[in-house]
């Protein structure tokens, strides 16, 4: 389900709006490689990648997240649909430089793959 503005500011009065912009180094590579994952499974059907294509990978690499873990636990945001928003918050920032991505095996890869890289 996408970003609603209700979600938005519950997300921003929690904090996660800059919780992401200070780990932006942790969450975009997870994005991207959720995006990558789902133009795979998408492509197929030659269909574009909508949001909700990519945000089940994102959600669950946010699942499994320490750091996002840690600082829910912090602010005591128990309820699962912390990460869910997240991962809706975090896709809504960075969609448009997602989808502007090309396809296929020629696509760039994610920043994770590029910082490694002399």
């Amino acid at each position: 389900m996408a970003l609603t503005t209700e979600h938005l500011q519950r997300l921003q009065r929690a904090g996660l709006d800059s919780f992401f912009t200070r780990e932006q180094s942790v969450f975009r590579p997870l994005a991207y490689e959720a995006y990558d994952y789902a133009v795979t499974m998408v492509a197929p059907t030659g269909q574009p990648v909508h949001v909700d294509d990519a945000a089940a990978p994102l959600r669950l690499a946010l699942n499994l997240n320490k750091k996002l873990a840690d600082y829910l636990a912090a602010k005591r945001l128990t309820q699962k649909y912390w990460t869910e928003w997240f991962a809706d918050y975090i896709l809504d920032q960075l969609w448009a430089d997602l989808s502007a991505r090309s396809a296929g095996p020629t696509r760039e890869a994610s920043p994770r793959r590029r910082s490694s890289r002399p």
